[in-house]
């Protein structure tokens, strides 16, 4: 994804972007939804919802046309599972099997990604195992959003689960502010209050 981008939520009440210039949020824009154009969690019309996402853009002057959006929960299954350690390509070719519960046929109808929560090694200190949070979304909703981006002058660069987004909130810091030698792992919390719902989001040890 480029450095620059705008981070996009859609909530219930209000969509919210944020412009990233790869190092830091240098502006914030929160923009009320007409009622009715979300209905629990999901979009009822992408091209309305094009429409205040133009709008927004527009009117807060953003230039940036990379952007990333969250994903409802709705729209996205999720599993916790542990795999051997692999490349990224052998990876990539083993996850959809890792939804063969959820997603009777059709795995070419979705798209998959993953976040490495944690790595186990061996005791010749190679990696043997892999902690991953796995995701699965149906393609023709990833493309409704993209379709409905570009409409507002956006390119859709990445798509995923507000969840992967705190996750990738918590690698940075441990990039930035590595823990001390000696010391435990940090805990996370996120809370995230809504205008219907607060989620809380617990990372124990990272």
């Amino acid at each position: 994804m480029a450095k620059q981008c705008v981070g996009i939520d859609i909530g219930s009440e209000h969509a919210k972007l944020a412009v990233f210039d790869g190092q830091r949020v240098t502006q914030a824009v929160l923009c009320e939804i007409p009622d009715g154009l979300v209905r629990d969690g999901r979009i009822t019309s992408f091209e309305a919802m094009s429409d205040v996402i133009k709008a927004a853009v527009k009117e807060n002057k953003i230039s940036v046309k990379d952007c990333a959006i969250a994903l409802h929960p709705a729209d996205v299954l999720m599993r916790r599972v542990t795999m051997p350690a692999m490349t990224v390509s052998q990876l990539e070719l083993n996850l959809p099997y890792e939804f063969r519960d959820y997603i009777a046929d059709g795995k070419g109808r979705y798209s998959f990604d993953y976040a490495v929560l944690g790595i186990v090694n061996g005791e010749d200190g190679t990696p043997k195992e892999m902690d991953l949070l796995a995701a699965a979304a149906e393609k023709e909703v990833v493309n409704s959003y993209a379709t409905m981006l570009r409409r507002a002058g956006l390119r859709l660069k990445a798509a995923a689960p507000d969840v992967m987004s705190y996750l990738n909130l918590v690698a940075r810091d441990q990039e930035l502010n590595p823990v001390p030698e000696g010391e435990p792992p940090r805990d996370y919390c996120f809370l995230d209050g809504g205008c219907r719902n607060t989620g809380v989001y617990l990372f124990p040890q990272g």
